[in-house]
């Protein structure tokens, strides 16, 4: 058995469609709030595990931006589909800008 399938077969027993759910819910409620962009951008990529059927990247780089605080987000530019990584990575150095004003 290679490790996919095993991991498969761990998930179906112990992970019930109710856990995944709720990581779901998680994710599309997750705001930026008090936590730094580095905990926001851990919680998101460890979240966004759970919900396999959000594909496209474009999708999942909005709902990023999405939970962003207003201040961040009008730092954030927005064009045509970027990776998760640079959208990160921008993010990341927006934030670190802010920070040091």
């Amino acid at each position: 058995m290679i490790w996919d399938e095993f991991e498969i077969l761990f998930k179906k027993k112990f992970f019930s469609k109710r856990y995944y759910d709720e990581r779901a819910k998680e994710l599309y409620e997750m705001r930026m709030g008090s936590i730094t962009d580095d905990e926001y951008t851990i919680i998101f990529l460890e979240l966004l595990r759970y919900v396999p059927y959000l594909k496209y990247n474009k999708v999942k780089i909005q709902r990023f931006i999405n939970g962003f605080l207003v201040a961040f987000k009008d730092q954030i530019e927005f064009d045509e589909p970027w990776s998760m990584e640079e959208v990160i990575k921008t993010s990341l150095d927006a934030f670190g800008f802010l920070y040091h004003l």
